[in-house]
């Protein structure tokens, strides 16, 4: 029906985990099955599992990360945002095509997080921790054992982000960066470094204004590799007519002293771009690649770069 996602198993070659809303607007998660040479593919669905009923779940807003896979055991992490526009958690274990759901847990209320702009971030070398930033800037910590979570206090910034997205990327066990458009009233492109103190706090540094121009859209996205660590950070503004497409490279070392900020590319100069649209994969090898996909002009369209 709606917000679908879909993550691979790290433990089962083949075998994914789809979070949507069906037909009656219930939460469900079910496992897909695939198999058969490329081009021929044909997938076997799970019995579907209904998690968070009557009211829907909706994911965040431009991009964010609503489920990751934890370990190579079969334990998954889910959040959203519900009717009431709370932020709530939940963990999958997957068996084979079993699916167990864990009790659903509140990560933010609406009075704290304003709901659907957040992104969810694993730990760098812990998967029984998850770092989960929204609206404001707020981090807590969501720490799993089995299928409970315990969910940290806020860590408040003096942020009141605009509501064109939040992302964030892990650099390392105790650094993440964030990006975001704000504060409120200029809408510019923007992002801070954030030091994890290894228990439940955190701690944030200077602000940096990457663009002084009103953006629609961020999204920030980490690829960790062994001697660089780079980011696409890609953004949506209107410069003179019509929404284009924009991106630049985030290039840091291993605790953040140093970041270094590419030049502005163009995605298309000619199609209007969707605000919200869109997403970037980005994969962890020595040649940087990305995968960004996103609408223009209501078609939708990739670009591996």
């Amino acid at each position: 029906n709606r917000n679908p996602n879909i993550v691979f198993d790290r433990g089962q070659e083949n075998v994914c985990l789809i979070m949507y809303n069906d037909n009656s607007n219930d939460g469900v998660v079910r496992t897909a099955t695939i198999s058969g040479s490329a081009g021929s593919e044909t997938v076997s669905l799970g019995t579907a599992v209904d998690f968070h009923t009557p009211a829907p779940i909706y994911q965040g807003h431009r991009g964010s990360r609503d489920m990751i896979c934890l370990d190579t055991s079969g334990n998954f992490i889910a959040i959203w945002s519900d009717a009431s526009s709370t932020l709530e958690a939940v963990i999958f274990q997957v068996s084979g095509t079993s699916v167990t759901v864990g009790s659903l847990t509140t990560i933010a209320t609406d009075a704290e997080s304003s709901a659907r702009e957040y992104d969810m971030q694993p730990h760098a070398s812990d998967s029984s921790k998850v770092f989960v930033a929204y609206s404001y800037i707020s981090f807590k910590l969501l720490t799993i054992s089995g299928t409970s979570i315990s969910v940290s206090s806020a860590s408040n910034s003096s942020e009141n982000i605009e509501d064109k997205g939040l992302s964030m990327a892990v650099i390392s066990a105790t650094k993440i960066i964030v990006g975001y458009a704000g504060p409120s009233g200029t809408g510019y492109l923007r992002y801070r470094v954030v030091t994890y103190d290894g228990s439940t706090s955190f701690s944030y540094g200077t602000e940096v204004v990457v663009l002084s121009s009103t953006v629609d859209t961020t999204l920030l996205r980490n690829n960790e590799i062994t001697n660089s660590r780079f980011f696409p950070f890609y953004y949506v503004r209107d410069p003179g007519g019509g929404r284009r497409s924009y991106a630049r490279t985030v290039e840091t070392n291993a605790d953040a002293s140093s970041i270094t900020v590419g030049s502005e590319d163009q995605l298309d100069s000619s199609k209007t771009a969707a605000l919200t649209h869109f997403s970037i994969g980005a994969q962890e090898d020595d040649e940087n690649h990305y995968l960004w996909l996103g609408e223009f002009s209501s078609d939708l369209y990739f670009i591996l770069g």
